[in-house]
């Protein structure tokens, strides 16, 4: 009998956990958890919440969603109050019209959990497949101190240590230390009466630059350090060469305090200067200075002052100009020459001793380089390299029409007046070897050219500078003109009886033996053909058209495009029987 009601209690405390499913349920696809991570005092209250989709990402109702704490302190309490139920088991609440619901539950020690939120669709407890879960980490703190048991002073171990304590005092946010210097951090244990408390606390760096050194900052602890005072505060002392900003975090236990330590840029040390090595004359570049301190950190705010000897000169005329460095470091300077100055310009950039480390011999103090308070750049400024366009208009044409041949000699900006260019042609498509010169034409006081030509076909156009006076030699790209055949069409009479035939008869131009042409005549649909015929050897075509009954038609002919020219269609004639 005893055995029996045993086996009856344990059925009962499965059932106390199995969900019924609905088929919200069914179609669950994901959870998700809200807050990820919360710090929390203990003693108070923990409201996660769940929001249950489908695979649409639609948001679902009526589903119910089991919490549980599945790791950490409180994973083996009695949470709910209900020793049927697991370890850890928080409770159970069904999702609303939003698609969430919550469970509200209070941790009493100090520990880090993980909480889960199932859709436990078989009852069994464990997040199976098919089954959605998330996750949650509540961090539970000590009471009677604020979030934490645990303050860290990133301000030089300035803060209030008599109770009660005066937490304004605790900065967790350092002043600015110049690179290369030691900044000095604390953190001391605090009971639930704000009184300090003996116990060890490491320090770890966990982002940023730096290591954790002593007092002077000779020796290398690495990234992280365990500090011990009897009953005081715990100090150490970090250093880094490089600018940015350190991450610290103290901790005990699960407890922990963050702070951070800024490092800037230390005093001017060297200046370097960068610069195109040559530039086309007529143009503007720009030179670049950089300052660094003795570790390489750009350091903004350093007064520049820029020079320059040879042609050209900074834009707006000065003979000399000063910049002051910006966040990386650098300061730059605008230098220019008008077209036709050519040779190599210096150009140099300094700073000042006086405000600056740039006098110091190497190794002053150890391991520093030596000071650069002066550097040059040496520019090249050259002709610019001439350069020839070419256009052809219209692009298509009639045949027997003029194309207008034209285009430009420069160099920069300007164009190059009284120079020769060779202007060639070849049948379009045809190779290299096909180019024949068809005329020499002179640049303008614009560097500008134009000749006219008549192509009897699909015709492509090159021009070329052969060079000379100081110039390189230039070649144009191709440009292309599109010839249509001409067609010509005229009837034998405009008017006539009904009854009597006119003849329609033309020409193309230039020759095409044995040519399809068609007839065409206007509907009120749009232009119809009606008849098709060929040239003959003269390149002549005719066709015979009769009209029974009084009216009049609108005729035109059309020839279509072959390898060598364009479509083309006659004037519209019109022809009136009556």
């Amino acid at each position: 009998m005893r055995r029996s009601l045993s086996l009856v209690l344990a059925t009962l405390a499965c059932l106390a956990v199995l969900p019924v499913m609905s088929a919200a349920a069914a179609a669950a696809a994901s959870v998700a958890v809200t807050p990820v991570v919360e710090t929390i005092v203990t003693g108070a209250a923990h409201a996660p919440v769940a929001t249950v989709r489908d695979a649409s990402g639609n948001v679902l109702s009526g589903v119910a969603v089991d919490w549980q704490v599945t790791d950490g302190g409180h994973a083996a309490d009695d949470l709910d109050g209900n020793a049927t139920t697991p370890p850890g088991y928080i409770g159970r609440c069904q999702t609303n019209a939003s698609g969430f619901c919550s469970v509200t539950w209070t941790g009493t020690r100090v520990t880090v959990d993980t909480v889960r939120a199932l859709v436990d669709l078989n009852g069994d407890g464990t997040a199976g497949s098919g089954e959605p879960a998330a996750t949650a980490t509540a961090d539970w703190r000590a009471a009677g101190n604020g979030p934490s048991a645990l303050r860290i002073d990133m301000h030089g171990c300035d803060g209030d240590t008599a109770a009660p304590i005066d937490a304004a005092t605790w900065n967790v946010a350092g002043p600015a230390t110049a690179a290369g210097g030691v900044a000095t951090i604390c953190a001391a244990r605090f009971t639930s009466a704000d009184a300090l408390a003996a116990g060890p606390v490491t320090f770890t760096i966990t982002g940023g630059p730096g290591v954790l050194t002593d007092a002077t900052g000779a020796a290398d602890h690495g990234t992280s350090l365990e500090a011990q005072a009897a009953g005081g505060v715990n100090t150490v002392f970090v250093r880094s060469t490089l600018a940015g900003t350190t991450t610290v975090r103290a901790s005990f236990g699960s407890v922990i305090a963050d702070g951070t330590a800024a490092w800037i840029a230390g005093a001017a040390r060297t200046i370097a200067l960068a610069g195109p090595a040559a530039a086309v004359s007529g143009s503007t570049v720009q030179v670049t200075a950089t300052v660094r301190d003795r570790f390489d950190n750009p350091v903004p705010g350093v007064a520049v002052v820029f020079s320059e000897d040879g042609p050209g000169g900074f834009t707006g005329g000065a003979a000399s100009i000063n910049a002051t460095t910006g966040p990386g470091g650098a300061a730059t300077a605008a230098v220019a020459t008008e077209p036709g100055q050519v040779g190599s310009q210096t150009v140099a950039a300094s700073i000042s001793p006086a405000d600056t480390d740039c006098e110091l011999a190497a190794a002053d103090p150890a391991g520093a380089p030596a000071g650069v308070c002066r550097a040059e750049a040496v520019l090249g400024w050259i002709e610019a390299p001439p350069e020839l366009s070419l256009l052809v208009s219209p692009d298509v044409g009639v045949w027997g029409t003029d194309f207008a041949i034209s285009g430009v000699l420069s160099a920069g900006s300007s164009g190059i007046a009284g120079k020769n260019i060779v202007v060639s042609s070849r049948p379009a498509g045809a190779g290299p070897a096909a180019w024949t010169q068809i005329a020499i034409a002179t640049t303008d006081e614009n560097g500008l050219f134009v000749i006219t030509s008549k192509p009897s076909m699909h015709t492509e156009y090159r021009a070329v500078f052969p060079g000379g006076s100081g110039y390189d030699s230039a070649v144009s790209g191709t440009d292309r003109a599109d010839v249509r055949v001409g067609l010509h069409m005229t009837p034998s009479a405009r008017t006539l009886r009904a009854g009597r035939p006119v003849v329609l008869a033309g020409r193309i131009l230039p020759e095409h033996g044995n040519h399809p042409v068609h007839l065409q005549q206007l509907t009120a649909s749009g232009w119809r053909t009606i008849a098709t015929t060929r040239t003959d050897a003269s390149s002549s075509y005719r066709f015979r058209v009769v009209k029974r009954s009084p009216g009049g038609l609108l005729f035109r002919t059309v020839t279509p495009s072959d390898f060598h020219h364009a479509w083309n269609a006659s004037l519209n004639r019109r022809v009136d029987w009556r």
